[in-house]
């Protein structure tokens, strides 16, 4: 039973940090390319709203559209070619963390009663576990854990016979 154990920890170390890297790149261009469009991206009217308000009226309502869904292409296309991995995690998180703001800003859209988000406010609040996986993310790219990586045996990778 300690074979199979070891053998799904190893596998998991193998695989881990290119799934999530690029489960990353399609979520932020898999959301980021229908805001290049104006109104086919459900989540545009709260994350412009939020951009408009943030930058108090400077940014026009295209610009603001336009600024995000550039901006979540860019850091999946990153993400995508491996490209300073590290850096542009933390980007995504502090994107990421921005996406919170209408929570405060916007309570009428994004709460139905205490605690009780509506299907905007849970979208946001997802981000959560989106925030988590970056932060594994940046911890699986550090030097420590892709030196444990090439110590991992590609026998003890592989399923006992």
């Amino acid at each position: 039973m300690s074979h199979i154990y070891n053998w799904i920890q190893n596998t998991a170390l193998q695989v881990a940090a290119p799934i999530l890297r690029y489960s990353y790149a399609i979520v932020f261009i898999w959301f980021g390319i229908p805001k290049l469009f104006p109104g086919v991206s459900p989540a545009e009217p709260v994350a412009v709203s939020t951009v408009r308000e943030l930058s108090m009226g400077l940014l026009s309502y295209d610009a603001a559209r336009l600024a995000i869904g550039l901006l979540e292409v860019a850091l999946g296309l990153a993400l995508a070619v491996g490209w300073m991995i590290p850096l542009f995690s933390l980007l995504s998180i502090l994107h990421l963390i921005g996406t919170f703001i209408p929570l405060v800003m916007f309570p009428s859209e994004t709460w139905m009663s205490f605690g009780v988000g509506t299907l905007t406010g849970q979208y946001i609040l997802k981000n959560i576990v989106l925030i988590a996986g970056l932060i594994a993310l940046i911890a699986l790219y550090s030097p420590a854990a892709r030196k444990a990586s090439r110590n991992v045996s590609l026998d003890r990778a592989l399923p006992p016979q």
